[in-house]
């Protein structure tokens, strides 16, 4: 079956307002309900995961478009549809051809870009209809920002329909300018750049201000400049690929899955058995001294074998960047000028970044890391003798000194340097922007072209430079000139100086577009739409669907206990047979990726809780001191030190009893403690999932006090990553909705919860979960609770409890997948 199509989709300044029509006129006309969308391609038979590959590749060399609305129109293309009318686009027919490509056919393209509206039989007086919505949009603008890959096709009822992954378009800021590109680098390969250098894991000081004698802790990210750089360009959009050496160990995969998380390819990766991967300790004493401890004594990526340069593989590539450290020992000089040869053979842009380290190249002693510049005749003629063999080169003023070896004369130096090279040369000049050489060195550095850098505050210099390549990289594959490239190059240097760490720090296309869009805050950590941003929309776990089964009960569990003579020991018996249903039932009903589990981490549930995280599932553990009201945290007073310990795939589950007609003291007291949760999440980096249940409400009132408790969380200012609330009707899901693509359109979803309901009527009560919004469900009680009860009374054996789980669950999930009315479009 041709199950899947690719939009676009419109940003979240449209987007409220379309989703508004939508659901109007598909009461109107008797339609159903979907999400506002362009349709590029439909009916598109390729699995799911080229898909979002493809898709991933188009967003990341089509802008975001903006066009302005010509009309509305009634017409039928895979349905008979009532539509927006867009103006002809080359973007669109560009998306369109390559799409086309992709699928080997055009078969479900549209023959004009246009955003449906409803999906039905024509309203009676559907002249009339398009006239009055021609006059509410025609010579409107529309922005679209996203393509989507989803499950929609002609052939599925459009109730069914399903977004599965959305990609980002690229900012204005990294489009092709109108002066010509700044270098030829060769187009249409399978990679953009691959880069080849350091490997290493980054130890950053969490103590800031400290010397590195007195820190205490230490944060672990990816790490070396290569590294950074192709983590960097990835994260932008770009098909990068990362050439280096890792120990046969759990810091090399560390840093193998870290790249591969972010769409980086590995496979030119290679694994070292006897050497260690590479670490480096780094403290932020004051914004000017940040000391360097290299733990690099034959280290993986000082190893890199040349014979396993893939010659093929770099042929592929349309850009090789080469950092210096890997021209200061005779192996990895080997392997640079291995790949260096493979480049030149096929037309490859060669680029070094100098990345001048005097310690790694044995200059200093071992605890001066942070030393930039130390003059050495013998660095300067290896230097030159490998820059011929490069097209551009990149480096700050200190850098092409010793690339120039002309001490304290800048000017001199790079004469020097393109005495030798005739390289384009790009000078970094730290807040003061860049300037760039393509010929003959300028008389004064004022008269080479110069890009002004980013005024901001400076928190971490240690980064700046990999991310500085990464965006000016970036702008040079995506066709800019220096201009265009370079101001990407500067902001991607600003934003990740203001942050702890470089490769975490590094800005996604949407930050991108938020700092180019007029609108962010001067001061950037100040910034809470950039924090947002920074925190949201990198690449993360798609959880497209979540069926979830909650056995975090404390109190129920001890309930149980009680009533049954059970020990705590049965009870952490219990639930390590309550995960094999869960294993059961993901099996049995092939679940994968859409499976997860709640669970305490007390004495009851902790066993259970470490045997479910690290296998791939969902994982949530709560936060709350069961039944507190107002609310209180488990394990202490402060929540902060407490998630510091937790296992960062946990997300932090927090069960709030909240009316918003509390008394008002109660009331501010938990917005407090919802605020304090809020802010501890955002510094530990755990995902935030906020149950909210409102008590003493009636069946009548019960969605509208619901949403009125959502809104007033959003106005305090927090966008938790999910919601789990009690079952809703349609109206009430749709609202819901509604207020969420207003307030966090980057919200993960909706979960509904069980309440110890019989299976019977949730499965009723999701039958009106159809928004988009809700993801799936999380139940405890009415999955467990009696076979539980069973089993600690010793009435049934243990297998038979998992059976009754697992069947219980089997249930539910039937229901869910059912819940769709098998509806059939109009024609």
């Amino acid at each position: 079956m041709n199950e899947y199509s690719l939009w676009l989709l419109p940003g979240p300044d449209h987007e409220p307002v379309l989703v508004e029509t939508i659901a109007r006129l598909s009461a109107l006309m008797q339609g159903a309900r979907f999400e506002p969308h362009v349709t590029i391609q439909g009916d598109l038979d390729l699995p799911l995961h080229e898909l979002q590959q493809l898709a991933r590749t188009l967003a990341a060399h089509i802008t975001v478009q903006t066009w302005t609305i010509a009309g509305v129109g009634s017409d039928e293309h895979f349905f008979r549809c009532l539509y927006l009318r867009l103006p002809p686009s080359a973007a669109f027919d560009q998306l369109q051809s390559a799409v086309a490509a992709a699928a080997g056919s055009r078969s479900g393209q549209s023959p004009y870009p246009h955003l449906s509206l409803a999906y039905a039989q024509p309203h009676p007086d559907n002249q009339r209809l398009c006239q009055l919505m021609a006059e509410q949009f025609a010579d409107r603008p529309l922005t679209l920002d996203r393509i989507a890959v989803v499950r929609c096709s002609s052939q599925l009822p459009v109730t069914h329909w399903a977004i599965e992954s959305t990609y980002a378009l690229a900012p204005p800021a990294m489009t092709h300018s109108a002066a010509p590109p700044a270098l030829d680098i060769a187009p249409g390969r399978s990679h953009d750049i691959a880069c080849l250098g350091r490997l290493a894991v980054d130890l950053y000081a969490q103590q800031l201000g400290a010397r590195l004698e007195d820190v205490s802790s230490f944060a672990k990210y990816l790490g070396g400049s290569s590294a950074n750089i192709a983590f960097g360009v990835a994260r932008l959009g770009l098909r990068a690929a990362m050439v280096s050496r890792v120990g046969d160990e759990q810091m090399g995969r560390f840093l193998t899955e870290t790249l591969a998380r972010e769409g980086c390819d590995i496979s030119q990766v290679q694994v070292d058995p006897q050497r260690l991967t590479a670490l480096v300790l780094l403290g932020l004493k004051d914004r000017d001294t940040f000391p360097l401890l290299f733990y690099r004594e034959n280290c993986a990526d000082m190893a890199i074998d040349p014979d396993l340069i893939d010659e093929d593989f770099i042929a592929g590539c349309r850009a090789l960047l080469i950092t210096g450290t890997h021209l200061s020992a005779p192996t990895v000089r080997a392997a640079s000028g291995r790949a260096l040869t493979h480049a030149a053979r096929h037309g490859v842009l060669r680029v070094l970044d100098i990345d001048y380290r005097p310690v790694l190249w044995g200059l200093t002693k071992r605890g001066e890391g942070a030393n930039r510049y130390v003059a050495d005749a013998q660095v300067t003629a290896q230097l030159q003798a490998m820059l011929p063999q490069f097209d551009l080169l990149i480096g700050t003023e200190e850098e092409f000194l010793i690339a120039g070896g002309v001490a304290d004369d800048l000017l001199a130096s790079l004469r020097a340097v393109r005495a030798v090279t005739s390289a384009a040369l790009v000078v970094k000049l730290g807040a003061a922007g860049c300037c760039f050489i393509p010929g003959a060195v300028p008389r004064q550095l004022e008269d080479a072209q110069t890009v002004q850098g980013e005024r901001v505050e400076v928190m971490n210099v240690l980064g700046a430079g990999d991310a500085f390549a990464a965006g000016l990289m970036t702008g040079f594959l995506r066709g800019m000139d220096f201009a265009g490239a370079a101001r990407l190059a500067n902001a991607c240097g600003a934003i990740v100086v203001s942050r702890h760490a470089c490769a975490p720090a590094m800005p996604t296309p949407e930050e991108l577009a938020h700092w180019f869009g007029g609108t962010r805050n001067p001061r950037v950590d100040a910034d809470r739409q950039l924090a947002h941003l920074h925190r949201a929309t990198p690449r993360r776990r798609a959880w497209p669907e979540l069926q979830v089964i909650a056995f975090d009960h404390r109190s129920q569990f001890l309930a149980l206990a009680r009533e049954t003579g059970a020990c705590t020991a049965d009870v952490v018996r219990l639930k390590q047979l309550l995960l094999r249903a869960v294993e059961q039932a993901e099996a049995g009903a092939a679940l994968q990726g859409r499976i997860g589990v709640l669970i305490d981490g007390g004495e009851y549930g902790a066993d259970a809780l470490a045997a479910a995280t690290g296998r791939g599932w969902w994982v949530g553990r709560p936060a709350e001191l069961p039944g507190s009201r107002p609310l209180r945290f488990d394990g202490g007073l402060s929540i902060g030190s407490h998630l510091h310990h937790w296992p960062a795939e946990q997300v932090c589950k927090c069960l709030v009893h909240y009316h918003p007609d509390d008394p008002a003291p109660l009331r501010l007291e938990q917005e407090l403690k919802l605020q304090e949760l809020w802010q501890a999440t955002r510094a530990s980096g755990h995902e935030l999932l906020l149950e909210v249940i409102c008590p003493g409400v009636g069946a009548d009132d019960a969605d509208a006090i619901v949403l009125r408790a959502v809104k007033r969380m959003y106005n305090l200012g927090l966008r938790p990553e999910w919601w789990k609330l009690a079952p809703m009707r349609t109206g009430g899901w749709d609202a819901l909705g509604q207020l969420v693509a207003e307030r966090d359109p980057l919200c993960r979803g909706v979960v509904i919860l069980g309440l110890n309901q019989p299976l019977d009527q949730l499965a009723e009560r999701f039958a009106q979960a159809l928004h988009p919004i809700v993801k799936g469900f999380m139940v405890g009680r009415s999955l467990w609770a009696e076979p539980s009860r069973r089993w600690l009374q010793q009435q049934c054996s243990d297998q038979e409890l998992v059976d009754a789980v697992a069947d219980n669950f089997s249930v539910l999930s039937r229901a869910w997948a059912n819940r769709h009315a098998h509806a059939t479009i109009g024609a």
